[in-house]
């Protein structure tokens, strides 16, 4: 999806807007009226005196007097009422009820806010290599010196050093600003010629300064790692596995879609790899390694060491992990890191021999005394079954009709993560998902949160059929990893207007999404008449409000259940959807029993809205 460019400098109610004025002066009795001028085309401000009859009823010389730059600057230019600006930048919030309006925080911003915490400082492992990188840099005219290696990420690449940002000038010290000083004479034209003349340590002393808060983090990052270790540990909130399966059943009977049929390429160094289950150790899924492929849309070498890493975290008991993590675990990353393919293989074939020594009986009594996984484990299962089905078949949902209701759109899992939880979304709770497309957002509300009845529906054919090719995938997944699936359930090839089945589970829904980003005025007048019957308690998900800024309640219609929503705003972080990297906003509004007084507010002079309320009585 297109973003639109806006900038505050373009509005038409800007105080600027106003340089192009024409102010004009006369003489003359009151009862005398000033003659219209025209505004002048250069944009300048024309004060001239109009033509005026002395009082002395003699006929006076009529003349034009153009005022100097220096009378100019004595006329004060007319200024926007403050209430004016106020109001019209009220009016022209968007609403959901305005066909083709996009909220204005998704739209591209003027500059990206900056980290102000001074601990949040990167850590520089700066080698003599990356001084000679430095001097080609600054041979070629960079000023702003090389990548220097900072700590890894959480996908093993390598994190950018943003220099500190201090809040105050108080709080820098004279080292600092002296070290500040040499950077900038280091960036400057002159200073560039300098720079190749430096000595080694001259250049690295140019580094930013350290923390002793970063200093111990750098300390306690023993080993590179490939998986979300700051991804938080979230209790178990049903129960994940599936003991009855795993005791009955020793080999896998099922059928998964493999790695390889992402493998589009064949180079001289390709090497074929099977990686061992550890519940189904004779089962084995065939990987492709190669590190001098490009790996840029499908990385079979980072899913490898993703799955291992989870395997040791959460399958193995506590008396193997110690040694798992030090023969195999830090190995494997390091030869990642290096596209170092031999050892990267070796590595996977000593973690195959490694589970095929495991007892099974001891890693099912491990399992019964899980309480809590990384949320990352369940972000990893939906990304391995989102590549085996959607990737290959990706062009089929770019069949849509452009700016219509039927654009697709993703919420990406972090940010589905989040909204669940501020819902406080549980087991015992119907999840419903309005335009589910492939039907991400209901699976991961089912396998994270493992909600009693997980529910979709979705209208395009190319969406449904993935849904059902990935709920597949996600069924064979979760039985060789020995997980429960929570009940899903989908109204595919289906509208969710006039549907009996959707609104039979409305009435009792307690999280409903609808991702009414692009939708049009004529759809969210249908999404507000479908909606009517939710149950006091329900949490509605939306990315733009349900209910129109300067929403007033009609008193004709009393029981509309917007006049009971009560809505809160939130920012949405970047990286949330996948139509754009940016951030923005989106809405959660829950069903009250009563009319929620936020919509009974005055109005002061020049309309505008204020926070006070007044109670309304019969």
């Amino acid at each position: 999806m297109a973003t639109r460019e806006s900038s505050s400098e373009d509005s038409l109610f800007s105080p600027s807007s106003t340089s192009s004025s024409t102010i004009t002066q006369f003489h003359g009795d009151q009862g005398d009226q000033p003659a219209l001028q025209k505004p002048s085309t250069n944009g300048a401000h024309n004060v001239q005196h109009e033509r005026t009859r002395p009082k002395n009823g003699g006929d006076g010389d009529i003349e034009n007097h153009p005022t100097s730059n220096s009378d100019l600057k004595n006329v004060d230019a007319p200024k926007p009422k403050k209430q004016l600006l106020k109001l019209l930048n009220d009016a022209y919030k968007y609403s959901s009820y305005v066909e083709y309006s996009l909220p204005t925080s998704f739209l591209r911003s003027r500059a990206k806010p900056t980290n102000t915490n001074d601990d949040q400082v990167q850590i520089n492992d700066v080698s003599s290599k990356d001084v000679d990188n430095r001097r080609k840099r600054a041979a070629n005219g960079n000023g702003r010196g090389n990548k220097k290696l900072g700590i890894k990420d959480v996908s093993g690449a390598e994190t950018q050093n943003h220099k500190p940002k201090y809040t105050s000038s108080n709080n820098i010290t004279a080292k600092e600003r002296k070290r500040r000083k040499g950077i900038q004479e280091l960036n400057s034209k002159e200073g560039r010629k300098k720079k190749l003349h430096l000595s080694d340590e001259e250049i690295l002393r140019t580094a930013e300064p350290v923390t002793e808060k970063a200093v111990q983090e750098q300390q306690d990052v023993d080993e590179p790692t490939l998986t979300d270790q700051t991804s938080e540990m979230i209790p178990l909130l049903y129960d994940l596995f599936d003991f009855e399966y795993l005791e009955k059943t020793t080999k896998y009977d099922g059928t998964i879609r493999p790695s390889t049929v992402l493998d589009h390429h064949h180079h001289v160094n390709a090497e074929r790899v099977r990686l061992k289950s550890i519940l189904f150790p004779d089962y084995e899924e065939e990987y492709v390694v190669d590190f001098r492929a490009d790996n840029s849309k499908y990385n079979p070498m980072l899913e490898i060491a993703k799955l291992i890493e989870n395997t040791v975290r959460v399958y193995l008991p506590a008396k193997y992990f110690e040694n798992a993590r030090k023969t195999i675990v830090k190995p494997l990353n390091t030869s990642f890191d290096n596209a170092d393919q031999e050892t990267f293989i070796k590595c996977v074939v000593a973690y195959n021999e490694f589970v095929s020594k495991l007892s099974r009986q001891e890693i099912l009594e491990h399992l019964r005394t899980v309480r809590e996984v990384p949320r990352a484990f369940f972000h990893d299962l939906l990304h391995i079954v989102y590549t085996r089905v959607i990737h290959p078949q990706v062009g089929k949902l770019r069949n849509y009709e452009a700016f219509s209701n039927y654009v697709y759109g993703e919420l990406l899992p972090n940010f589905l993560s989040k909204v669940y939880t501020q819902c406080g979304l549980k087991p015992d709770h119907i999840f419903m998902d309005l335009g589910s497309g492939v039907g991400n957002c209901v699976i991961q509300a089912a396998l994270e949160f493992g909600c009693t009845l997980s529910f979709g529906c979705e209208i395009m054919p190319n969406a449904s059929l993935l849904t059902e090719a990935q709920c597949e995938e996600l069924k064979q997944r979760c039985r060789l990893l020995g997980l429960n699936l929570p009940p899903l359930e989908f109204s595919l090839r289906k509208s969710f207007i006039d549907n009996k089945r959707v609104n039979e589970l409305l009435a009792k829904c307690d999280v409903l999404l609808v991702n009414n980003f692009i939708f049009d005025a004529e759809m969210n007048k249908h999404v507000e008449s479908i909606i009517q019957n939710l149950k006091p308690g329900c949490k509605i998900i939306t990315l733009k409000n349900l209910r129109p800024r300067g929403y007033t309640i009609n008193f004709d219609d009393v029981g509309n259940i917007l006049n009971r929503l009560r809505v809160q705003r939130f920012d949405l972080e970047e990286e949330s959807v996948s139509w754009t990297h940016r951030g923005g906003e989106y809405f959660i509004s829950t069903v009250e029993v009563d009319i929620d007084e936020s919509i009974f507010t005055t109005y002061s002079k020049g309309r505008v809205r204020t926070n006070k309320r007044v109670k309304y009585t019969r």
